[in-house]
């Protein structure tokens, strides 16, 4: 099936080399896969959103060549192909980027043209593991041969088509058609899959996708907002723990979704129009991948965003917030779905162990934090202030519960100059609550002993 408002061309010895991340003018770049990007066509180069993120090789991987002034040259002892391929993109190890970045010019493989044809991928090492999403993918969309590239190697003749979608931006409309095409051809709205021993065997169905069993990215206290959704009648669904027709299957097939935003969302990217209300909840900062793969694919869609990150592990680079653990009171997130139509109005409140929770995410990925540690409960309390500080200093609002920690955390170091004025400030807010009668006559202790 043609999809003529997407572009394609045939190119003539074109090398191809293991690719690689890395900073070229300040951005982030892919190097690799297409060696030398710079002298194809925009359609045939690797975007995301609307800009161009690859950059020319500097050296000929697996040897250190450098190319010095034969920039776009292919050494003659590179490994060649001979013959037509169609190129696929990046095979990249991680389910959520390569479903969203580098799956999305293989509507050329059902061109007539272009059917019978291998189509290759790149990895960024010869010691990469395929992953059965992988082949999961190719079975979905109909590819019968299909190559991994490892070491240099110029391709006689290479056919490569536009992206019909890029990370950060919308699904193009032209490319929906195939995505329907896909749909219809593994039945889509039929049944779930009954060789699945693990399928969600309902159709017309509520489902809640989050993460509440990951160690960390997600919120804090979320086990309880899934045990509360699935009192709610929701069906909570762990798509790792499924084949991948399921997925699409089960999607294809709710009625309303709740979902926290992770790598699930860019199942999306892989399904035309669905009939589902979703609601996402964004566990970072500023998060545009909810609007970028639901946009022209559910009409009904709602967004509860954060500005919370109640604690960033250390990662490679410093903090990270992909890693982080996500604060919003889930009282709050109850409000969003209700008054979007996700629960009822009557459903009641649920009361997470939000500290115990903070606690076991530190123990488990920050263990050496606590290691003996004469009191690791303090330590804890100090953390969660340390970040929620930081928060409140970005934002330039200090929240009701942080002054209330504050306040604790002086009085129980007997700091009567740090814990008064902090006090007085969670009485003038919470007046006759037993929080703050609490904090009064811990400060009236302090005062006498002082």
């Amino acid at each position: 099936m043609t999809i003529k408002t997407l572009q394609s061309g045939e190119f003539s010895n074109v090398l191809l080399a293991p690719w690689q991340i890395a900073r070229v003018d300040e951005l982030t770049c892919i190097k690799g896969g297409l060696a030398f990007p710079g002298k194809f066509p925009a359609f045939a180069r690797h975007h995301r959103g609307n800009r161009i993120v690859d950059a020319d090789i500097d050296t000929i991987p697996n040897n250190g060549e450098s190319l010095g002034n034969s920039q776009h040259s292919v050494p003659a002892a590179v490994k060649k192909l001979a013959g037509r391929y169609i190129w696929g993109g990046c095979y990249h190890q991680h389910f959520g980027h390569f479903t969203a970045e580098f799956v999305h010019r293989l509507w050329l493989c059902n061109t007539a043209d272009h059917k019978c044809l291998t189509v290759l991928f790149c990895a960024n090492s010869k010691n990469y593991i395929l992953k059965p999403f992988f082949k999961e993918i190719m079975a979905l969309f109909n590819i019968q041969k299909w190559e991994i590239i490892t070491e240099p190697t110029e391709i006689e003749h290479l056919n490569i088509g536009e992206q019909g979608k890029h990370l950060n931006s919308n699904t193009r409309p032209s490319y929906i058609p195939y995505l329907e095409a896909i749909a219809k051809k593994h039945n889509m709205a039929g049944a779930a899959n009954s060789s699945d021993t693990n399928i969600v065997e309902n159709r017309n169905t509520d489902i809640c996708i989050l993460r509440s069993h990951l160690k960390g990215a997600r919120f804090a206290g979320e086990a309880s907002l899934e045990n509360f959704l699935i009192s709610a009648g929701y069906t909570a669904y762990r798509p790792e723990d499924h084949s991948l027709i399921d997925q699409l299957k089960t999607i294809t097939n709710a009625d309303r979704i709740i979902m926290s935003e992770g790598s699930a969302l860019h199942l999306f990217d892989l399904l035309p129009k669905i009939k589902a209300r979703v609601a996402v909840l964004n566990r970072r900062p500023s998060q545009i991948a909810a609007e970028t793969s639901l946009t022209g694919k559910v009409e009904d869609f709602y967004q509860f965003s954060t500005a919370a990150l109640a604690y960033l592990p250390e990662g490679n680079n410093g903090k990270d917030p992909n890693l982080a653990l996500t604060y919003e009171p889930m009282d709050k997130i109850l409000k969003f779905l209700r008054a979007n139509g996700f629960i009822k109005a009557e459903d009641t409140a649920i009361a997470p162990l939000y500290f115990e929770d903070f606690s076991n995410f530190i123990k488990t990925n920050e263990p050496n934090l606590l290691a003996d540690d004469g009191n690791p409960q303090d330590t804890i309390v100090r953390l969660l202030l340390s970040e929620l500080a930081w928060r409140a200093t970005a934002n330039r609002r200090l929240t009701i519960q942080n002054t209330y920690l504050k306040a604790k955390l002086a009085l129980a170091e007997g700091d009567l100059k740090a814990s008064k004025p902090l006090v007085l400030q969670y009485l003038w807010k919470e007046r006759d609550s037993d929080k703050a009668l609490h904090l009064k006559e811990e400060l009236q202790k302090l005062e006498a002993r002082q």
